[in-house]
């Protein structure tokens, strides 16, 4: 499926201003201004007047299993969605546990991460936690570190599918 989208103010990154951007699938197949794909290609076509247009933005810090937790149970948030990632622009994510090492977990990190992949998202590297004061009372301090390796082909499947490996080291 190709599709062409017409007149947006392009940065790859840098800018390259109002450009017609050609996809080939999830590829960019070309950039230029007015393109004229063949007529023999089924082509879906985008009025990108008035749009910017960007690669996908990468997010270095990102509690994915939800973050707070350090001002007690009310102050934590729910877990990061797909959507609200895209919505974005983020396609790429460093996910983190974060303060709250007691009630969330590295379990429950990886299923968050694992369902952002499935979800088309690319998680680069998972870290795990700091014990915030409350919780060194509580429980000893452990740092660990979730890597993916890279897939053999770019695609959400391939990233869904990856192994992680997990490596703890003690404080």
């Amino acid at each position: 499926m190709f599709t062409l989208i017409r007149n947006a103010q392009v940065f790859a990154p840098a800018p390259l201003g109002v450009c017609d951007v050609l996809l080939a699938g999830d590829k960019i197949a070309a950039i230029g201004s007015d393109l004229h794909p063949s007529k023999n290609l089924s082509c879906q076509e985008i009025n990108g007047n008035g749009l910017l247009l960007t690669p996908g933005f990468v997010d270095s810090l990102v509690h994915i299993s939800g973050g707070g937790g350090e001002g007690g149970f009310a102050s934590r948030t729910h877990a990061l969605k797909a959507e609200q990632a895209i919505a974005a622009g983020v396609t790429t994510l460093i996910g983190a546990l974060g303060t709250d090492d007691i009630t969330r977990s590295l379990q429950d990190l990886l299923a968050c991460a694992r369902a952002l992949c499935e979800s088309g998202l690319v998680l680069v590297r998972l870290t795990a936690t700091f014990s915030s004061s409350k919780a060194r009372s509580c429980a000893r301090s452990t740092s660990t570190v979730i890597t993916s390796p890279k897939p053999k082909q770019k695609s959400p499947s391939s990233t869904a599918g990856s192994c992680f490996r997990i490596r703890s080291m003690k404080w």
